[in-house]
């Protein structure tokens, strides 16, 4: 977290977009004793946008002369968001298990693997399409749904990202098609497993 006091004046809305273009922090806190930008002219909206970078963005009003204020201020923290559940997990980890092994597969492989991402983003779309599909008349059960439904489509999107990128590594390679090794044959059936795994458990889910 990084607050920055004096935050609403033009030189802290700065300050907070040059701190959120770095991704060290998941959220920054700007502070005045209005909480809000004031006073700024025609530059207000311009400096209001520039603070939306990638770190949440919250202000706040708050005394910073008060210690009590300040530190109960201090110690606040967005609610975070629920876990995924369980059904999602085996995904998030075939897929980051993917991204971090792709720059060292063969053109090939590079082109196996990418087949096998073709078949889960177009699953992933098959569930996005029921989950919107689904009503119900209970609202516990409807904000299951909405949840569900936001978390396929971040999955799908950083399926279909890995997708291209993996395209784009096997477009670039020069080396001629060869056979997959057996170390190649042997990972991409423990991908294939997972994902089947994996799949099976959404299916479950829903």
């Amino acid at each position: 977290m990084a607050m920055i006091t004096n935050g609403h004046s033009g030189a802290g809305l700065v300050v907070a977009r040059e701190l959120s273009a770095l991704d060290l922090y998941p959220f920054i806190t700007t502070v005045s004793r209005r909480g809000r930008p004031e006073g700024l002219g025609p530059e207000s909206a311009l400096l209001e946008a520039m603070v939306q970078g990638n770190a949440d963005h919250y202000m706040a009003k708050c005394d910073v002369s008060d210690p009590v204020a300040f530190n109960d201020l201090w110690h606040w923290a967005p609610a975070a968001a629920p876990p995924a559940p369980p059904a999602l997990l085996p995904i998030d980890e075939l897929l980051s298990r993917l991204r971090d092994r792709r720059s060292l597969w063969s053109r090939q492989l590079l082109k196996e693997m990418s087949a096998l991402l073709q078949v889960i983003v177009a699953n992933l779309q098959l569930h996005l399409k029921q989950a919107r599909g689904k009503s119900t008349k209970s609202k516990e059960q409807q904000r299951m749904w909405e949840r569900m439904k936001e978390l396929l489509e971040e999955r799908e999107v950083t399926a279909t990202e890995l997708l291209a990128d993996v395209l784009a590594l096997a477009n670039r390679q020069q080396a001629p098609d060869s056979p997959l090794t057996e170390r190649e044959k042997i990972e991409l059936e423990d991908a294939v497993n997972a994902w089947a795994a994996a799949s099976g458990g959404l299916a479950e889910s829903q």
